[in-house]
């Protein structure tokens, strides 16, 4: 069966870098904790003055993560791609696949309602959430980017005022990715599931032009930094590669309903020319988590580095006269 893109929206490139500021300088300046601050927005318009701010963001934080500097011409490795897509890629639709709150609507609307979680509730402002009232154990989230969960666990503490101004906080981020900005700031509540060890293990399958390619598990102790990933092909066969500084897995296990999942990831992408799609597995059921577009913002550094040129070469973007 052929598979048809829809168009993207193709936006001029700009006539790229300028001045050069000196890369130990770029680097501590357009670091994460200071981008918004006066000292950095001056760092990125010196150096790339004829670059609109996204492309601006986007190049400082493709040269930070590999010390040169973004091709968006001829783009060729895997980050190059998913770099150019999250610039000149934007139709409304990645929105709603984006949200965490009308991603459901999207997944069930393309029949695959039983992999989603019923939610506790769904509400716009902190102040909304009945933490009082919600079960002894539950992960909340924001709706509209990511690493803004709370978890928890059973025994743990309810910091009422601690946990509401961590939602204040969520809600007035606004992240730089596109398909999460304006968009409708909601606060969720889901179950809290129960891994064995209290470990999660996510699949994720990276899906090219609705094809799924290889799918990255990844553990994770509840979000607390102790993660560790490896990937593996349709067949269930371990890859040669990894992102760079990350432990890697030993010795895996097939999921039980892996078939399914491949079926699911590959409808859920079939639009897009990339596309993760995040799943879990828990006692034999398929649990949705969420779609990802642009992956680590762009930077993802993999070695060895023929697999980053080989990643990329799964990704056609369309051609565009510069």
């Amino acid at each position: 069966m052929i598979k048809t893109l829809a168009p993207l929206n193709i936006q001029p490139l700009s006539r790229g870098p300028g001045f050069r500021i000196p890369y130990p300088l770029t680097r501590a300046l357009t670091a994460p904790a200071f981008l918004f601050f006066p000292p950095s927005v001056l760092a990125l318009r010196l150096t790339y003055p004829f670059c609109g701010w996204d492309e601006a963001v986007t190049r400082a934080h493709f040269r930070r993560t590999f010390k040169r500097e973004i091709d968006l011409v001829n783009s060729v490795t895997f980050s190059e791609k998913i770099s150019w897509l999250k610039l000149f890629d934007r139709r409304p639709i990645q929105k709603i696949m984006a949200d965490k709150v009308t991603s459901h609507d999207f997944v069930r609307e393309r029949g695959h309602g039983d992999i989603l979680l019923e939610r506790y509730g769904v509400w716009d402002s902190p102040e909304e959430v009945p933490l009082e009232d919600l079960p002894e154990t539950f992960a909340l989230k924001a709706s509209h980017g990511w690493k803004m969960n709370w978890f928890r666990m059973p025994g743990d503490p309810l910091p009422i005022r601690e946990i509401r101004r961590t939602m204040r906080r969520w809600v007035r981020t606004d992240h730089s990715e596109w398909q999460y900005r304006d968009t409708r700031r909601r606060l969720l509540a889901e179950p809290l599931l129960r891994f064995p060890g209290g470990v999660e293990t996510e699949y994720r399958f990276c899906c090219f032009g609705g094809v799924p390619r290889f799918v990255q598990v990844r553990t994770d102790q509840y979000g607390r930094s102790q993660t560790a990933s490896a990937h593996f092909d349709m067949d269930w066969r371990q890859l040669p590669f990894w992102r760079r500084g990350q432990r890697v897995i030993e010795n895996a296990q097939r999921p039980v309903q892996f078939d399914r999942m491949i079926e699911i990831a590959a409808d859920l992408s079939a639009s897009e020319p990339f596309l993760r799609i995040d799943l879990n597995e828990l006692e034999g059921r398929i649990i949705f988590t969420e779609m990802t577009f642009r992956p680590y913002g762009g930077a993802f550094p993999i070695d060895p580095p023929e697999w980053d040129i080989r990643l990329g070469s799964w990704i056609d973007l369309p051609c565009v006269t510069v």
